[in-house]
């Protein structure tokens, strides 16, 4: 009976220390997964995607990807236009902290959201005409609307550079710093 209970107890010991060792190589392996891997794949799937839909080139110099924390790091975000040629948008740094709850509700939910030295260059062309008039011109193909949800929207450092071709003049706003609570349609 007693070496009955000693095996008893090596065998419960060992299927402890196999669930133990199994869920730290599952961590690790997410950790491996999360940082080292997502950020090219992210970096090429934002970029395509992106250049995509506004049909203008998208250079993004290097993706962070925090899994433990969901949190999303893009630095040096470009977006550039033609005609005339130049950037048109462009992040020194975005910061995305999403929350566990966008896994439950397919939608993103980001509990903070930092845009540090956003500049944007809006070019008048022609009268009512703007460097930007071919992205509004959109397919009204009565898609359904992605749900979202952006808290704590910080913009530090901004800059908006308004240049008018058919008048000649140009305005700029500098040290931009702007807080917005949320931004939502859930």
């Amino acid at each position: 009976m007693r070496q009955w209970q000693i095996r008893e107890k090596l065998r419960a010991r060992s299927r402890w220390e196999k669930i133990t060792v199994a869920l730290l190589l599952a961590v690790a392996l997410y950790a491996v997964v999360g940082f080292f891997a997502l950020p090219p794949l992210f970096k090429m799937l934002l970029t395509d995607r992106l250049a995509e839909a506004l049909d203008r080139k998208v250079t993004i110099e290097s993706i962070g990807v925090n899994p433990f924390v969901f949190s999303l790091n893009v630095h040096d975000l470009k977006v550039k236009q033609e005609p005339p040629p130049g950037t048109f948008v462009s992040l020194d740094e975005l910061y995305i902290n999403f929350q566990a709850v966008s896994l439950l509700k397919w939608a993103p939910v980001a509990k903070e959201v930092t845009l540090r030295g956003p500049h944007l260059e809006i070019i008048r062309t022609a009268p009512a005409r703007f460097n930007f008039s071919d992205l509004l011109a959109g397919d009204e193909t009565g898609k359904a609307i992605q749900q979202f949800s952006l808290n704590n929207i910080r913009i530090t450092n901004g800059k908006i550079l308004f240049r008018d071709l058919v008048e000649q003049e140009k305005q700029t706003i500098t040290d931009l710093h702007l807080a917005i609570p949320f931004i939502s349609n859930m």
